[in-house]
C-alpha cells in the first residue's frame, strides 16, 4: 500500500501540471497567434509554426520534472532522470533553432530578392553550426 501512495503523488502531480501547462500553451498561442495576425510580416508566422509542435513535448517534459521532484525516487535516480530530460529538451531546442533559422534564412532570401540563391550549403551550414552548439551544450 505504501508504494502506491508513493506512485500515486508524482501520477498527480504529473497529470495536473499536463493539464495545466496545455491549457496555459494554448492559451498563449492563442493570444500570439492574434496578435501575428495583425502584423504585416510573416516572419511571427515562421516562428509561431515552428515552435507549435515542439511546445507540446516541452510542456510534457515540464509536468515529467514536476512528477519527478514529487517523487520518493533516490536522487540517483532523479539525477539520471532529470538529466535525460534535460537532453531531450537541449536536443529539442537546437532542432528547432536549426530549422527554424533555415526557414528565416530561405524566407530573407528570397524577400531580398538577391542574385544568390538561398543555396543547400549555405543553408546546411547554418544549421550544421547551430546543431554541434547545441551537441556541445549537452556534453
Amino acid at each position: 500500500m505504501e508504494n502506491l501512495k508513493d506512485l500515486l503523488m508524482p501520477s498527480l502531480v504529473t497529470v495536473a501540471a499536463l493539464f495545466i501547462l496545455f491549457v496555459l500553451r494554448e492559451i498563449g498561442f492563442k493570444l500570439v497567434h492574434r496578435w501575428a495576425e495583425k502584423t504585416k510580416t510573416t516572419v511571427d508566422d515562421i516562428i509561431l509554426s515552428s515552435l507549435k509542435t515542439p511546445s507540446v513535448f516541452w510542456t510534457i517534459a515540464l509536468a515529467l520534472y514536476l512528477g519527478v521532484a514529487f517523487s520518493k525516487v533516490s536522487e540517483k535516480y532523479t539525477n539520471y532522470i532529470n538529466k535525460i530530460i534535460y537532453v531531450a529538451l537541449v536536443l529539442s531546442i537546437t532542432i528547432v533553432f536549426a530549422r527554424l533559422s533555415g526557414r528565416l534564412f530561405r524566407f530573407y532570401v528570397e524577400r531580398a530578392k538577391s542574385p544568390v540563391p538561398a543555396t543547400g550549403l549555405a543553408n546546411a551550414t547554418i544549421k550544421g553550426a547551430i546543431l554541434i552548439t547545441g551537441i556541445l551544450l549537452i556534453m
